[in-house]
C-alpha cells in the first residue's frame, strides 16, 4: 500500500495557494520541540531549506537516503525532495525556508555555479576544529535581523517564539 506523503509550507502548517511569505527564519527548537524532536516525512513544492546544526544531532532521511549527523552540520533541502528529521532534544540552530524559483533565477545571473548546489540534497558535517564553522552563526544572526525589519519591500513577520 502506498504511503502519501504529506505537502507544507512550514512543518504542521497546510500548504496554501500563493502562500504569503517566500521566506521564514525560525529556530530549529521552536517547531520540532511541539513534535517530540520528530518531523515525519514531508515535501515542501516551491520552498528550499537550509538548516545549521550548532548544537545536538539528527538522524535525517532525504529521499529514502539515510545520515547521521552532529554539530556542526549543514542540511540542503531543495523543493520537492521528501525529508524526515528525528533531531536530539538538545537540538539548537537555525532553519531558512524560502521559494527556490526567485533564489535559482538570482543564481542564474549572479552565479550560475550555485544552480547544481541549490538543486541537490546534502548533509554536510563541518570540520569543528577548522572553526570555519563558528563565522556560519553571524550570518545567520543577520538573516534572522533583516527578516524581523520592516521596511518597504519586505513582508515583516513575527517572532514565532513571542
Amino acid at each position: 500500500m502506498k504511503r502519501s506523503i504529506p505537502n507544507y509550507d512550514l512543518y504542521g502548517d497546510q500548504t496554501s495557494e500563493g502562500w504569503g511569505r517566500s521566506f521564514q527564519f525560525e529556530w530549529i527548537r521552536v517547531r520540532s520541540s511541539s513534535y517530540n524532536f520528530d518531523i515525519r516525512p514531508h515535501t515542501h513544492d516551491s520552498f528550499i531549506q537550509i538548516l545549521y546544526l550548532r548544537q545536538g544531532g539528527a538522524d535525517i532521511t532525504i529521499n529514502e537516503a539515510r545520515y547521521q549527523t552532529s554539530r556542526p552540520a549543514l542540511v540542503l533541502i531543495p523543493a520537492q525532495n521528501v525529508h524526515s528529521f528525528r533531531f536530539t532534544p538538545d537540538i539548537d540552530g537555525p532553519v531558512v525556508t524560502a521559494a527556490q524559483k526567485p533564489l535559482e533565477s538570482m543564481a542564474a545571473v549572479l552565479m550560475p555555479e550555485l544552480m547544481a548546489v541549490l538543486r541537490r540534497p546534502a548533509v554536510l558535517t563541518l570540520d569543528e576544529s577548522s572553526r570555519h564553522w563558528e563565522a556560519l552563526m553571524p550570518l545567520f544572526y543577520g538573516i534572522e535581523r533583516e527578516s524581523r525589519m520592516h521596511a518597504v519591500g519586505q513582508v515583516p513577520q513575527a517572532c514565532p517564539c513571542c
